[in-house]
């Protein structure tokens, strides 16, 4: 469910008018001078530290027979402005507009039909931090956030 969820997220980002221009990336950073590239960027699944960790989750068992646990489970992102206005204010800006542009493919009526994962019930944004970076290749404001999924798995 987790790595249907993932490319899902990855596929709807990718086609979304909101992240023209955005590099969807689905995984971390291969290296540092990737992440200094002036490019706004995406990263789906990974949370910008050197732990690896993409995601993570729970099942809540319903303890009756024949019904599938219910997962909970979140997939962590990192969304990356190197554009927008000159200074931290307006990196700060573009990264928050960004974040809303997930938030907006997430919404009820739009997010399950656009992932269109069967058995997702429910999929919104939870946490975030926000970093901010000076690089040789200027600044850079960005969000670790982490997007919060419910799914019943179908059954096979």
């Amino acid at each position: 469910m987790i790595n249907e969820t993932i490319d899902a997220l990855v596929v709807a980002c990718a086609n979304a008018p909101e992240f023209a221009g955005v590099a969807v990336v689905d995984g971390p950073r291969i290296s540092e001078e990737q992440s200094a590239n002036v490019t706004d960027r995406i990263f789906i699944g990974t949370t910008d530290d050197t732990s690896g960790l993409s995601a993570e989750g729970a099942n809540d068992p319903e303890f009756l027979p024949g019904i599938i646990d219910v997962e909970q489970f979140t997939i962590h992102c990192v969304i990356e402005a190197w554009t927008g206005e000159i200074g931290p204010s307006g990196k700060r800006t573009r990264v928050f507009a960004l974040r809303n542009a997930l938030r907006g493919l997430l919404r009820p009526d739009v997010g399950m039909a656009i992932l269109n994962t069967p058995g997702l019930q429910s999929a919104y944004l939870g946490g975030w931090q926000l970093i901010q970076m000076q690089t040789t290749k200027g600044f850079y404001a960005g969000i670790i956030q982490r997007v919060e999924f419910t799914a019943r798995p179908i059954a096979n």
